[in-house]
């Protein structure tokens, strides 16, 4: 029996503003201290944020927007075999629009940056983009974010992890994620069930600590960081089992991304903010705060490109396309792999910075090599345009290292 429609509650009604639909208050009531009640009684929080109300052709009814539509996730609805996901990788997360964090969850965390108007906007926004014609770009997407965590594994680095905030201060869960990482770069058809055994214990670990109020925002973005390692793990590959966990920690990882929201700096403020240099007594501080300050910007991009792959695999639709667009990082790679605050400025003096909107990609990214900004400017080139166009971009010469061969473009050309 399908879960009753949620509708505006009466508040909303009342005053004609656009209801929120969270669960247990809407944002309106819940920022104006008022008792909230809907018409139908909505299902428990868990339920209704990743689990809502899916009707039978798929189109959601819920006030007409689509971008509220959540899809109940089994293995048996999965449409794809689990087999040759390097290729063919199976995504899910089921709707995260209008989940709902108990407020007192995070009542102790070192709010530094005040959320800004800018972080409110993406997290509001439930743009949605479909359509047959991206299924090339999203399943090359995917092959590209697998890669990522043997590449952690192997470098101490990867496009959303840098190695000098690990030598700080390296915390017992990026131990655990990076033995998890190196484990599963060796996984082969004899010893996956043990691989996928440890990443389970070790996933589970960190999702239970969900209800622990997070003591600063380092300790936020670490948190975030390894949950989004193991969600790489568990939903591109074909154990159907570390899928289905995965797809349960789906809220998780959409409440721990818009709680990193409140310290996303966009690009061309970081350097100029009048908090710069307050929470932290590391030498250096200026290299090291840009350090933080765009690792939270690529673990949020990360993060919503995985559940915006993930869903379209699957569902055949992006529900965070409009989320990404508000999104920014810093393109050139030199700048994120500097090995110390000497080689950081004489590259920021130096060379292009390629700082990147993702609403103006065309514009920020022109000139820009794959050589200059490697992995991450790849991930999102290839979204931004399409297999061919990307193919045209790299050029010949990296076709082979970028995964552009002549055989995988005709793979990934197939699922158009």
């Amino acid at each position: 029996m399908p879960l009753p429609i949620r509708r505006s509650c009466a508040n909303c009604v009342k005053s004609k503003r656009k209801c929120s639909l969270d669960v247990p208050l809407c944002k309106r009531c819940a920022e104006r201290g008022l008792t909230c009640s809907y018409q139908n009684e909505p299902p428990s929080p868990a339920t209704a944020a990743v689990f809502g109300a899916m009707p039978s052709n798929g189109v959601s009814t819920h006030d007409g927007n689509a971008a509220n539509v959540a899809m109940l996730v089994t293995p048996e609805s999965n449409n794809f075999d689990g087999h040759n996901l390097d290729f063919n990788p199976s995504f899910a997360l089921g709707n995260e629009m209008n989940w709902y964090a108990d407020a007192t969850m995070y009542a102790d965390v070192d709010d530094v940056i005040m959320p800004s108007s800018l972080a409110k906007e993406i997290e509001e926004d439930n743009s949605i983009m479909s359509g047959q014609a991206y299924m090339p770009r999203v399943y090359y997407a995917a092959a590209l974010l697998k890669k990522w965590p043997a590449g952690f594994a192997q470098r101490r680095t990867n496009p959303f992890i840098h190695k000098e905030l690990l030598s700080v201060k390296t915390s017992e869960m990026i131990l655990d994620a990076l033995s998890a990482c190196a484990l599963y770069s060796t996984k082969n058809a004899e010893n996956q069930t043990f691989v996928f055994e440890v990443i389970r214990r070790k996933a589970k670990a960190l999702v239970d600590r969900q209800d622990i109020p997070f003591a600063t925002p380092s300790e936020l973005l670490v948190t975030t960081r390894c949950l989004v390692l193991y969600q790489i793990m568990r939903l591109l590959d074909g154990d159907i089992r570390s899928r289905a966990e995965a797809e349960a920690d789906a809220l998780v990882q959409v409440r721990w991304t818009v709680e990193l929201l409140k310290h996303f700096k966009p690009l061309k403020t970081a350097l100029m903010d009048p908090l710069f240099g307050i929470e932290s007594q590391i030498e250096n501080s200026n290299w090291m705060f840009w350090v933080f300050d765009e690792s939270v910007r690529r673990t949020i991009l990360t993060s919503y490109m995985l559940q915006g792959v993930y869903s379209f695999m699957r569902h055949g639709m992006d529900p965070v396309c409009g989320k990404v667009e508000k999104l920014s990082f810093t393109g050139q790679a030199e700048l994120w792999e500097a090995p110390s605050e000497y080689h950081w400025r004489k590259t920021w003096d130096q060379k292009p910075r390629f700082e990147l909107r993702v609403s103006q990609w065309s514009t920020d990214a022109a000139g820009m090599s794959v050589e200059q900004s490697k992995e991450l400017g790849l991930l999102m080139t290839a979204l931004m345009d399409d297999v061919d166009g990307t193919a045209e971009w790299v050029g010949e010469d990296n076709l082979q290292m970028c995964g552009l061969d002549w055989e995988s473009v005709k793979k990934y050309k197939a699922y158009a």
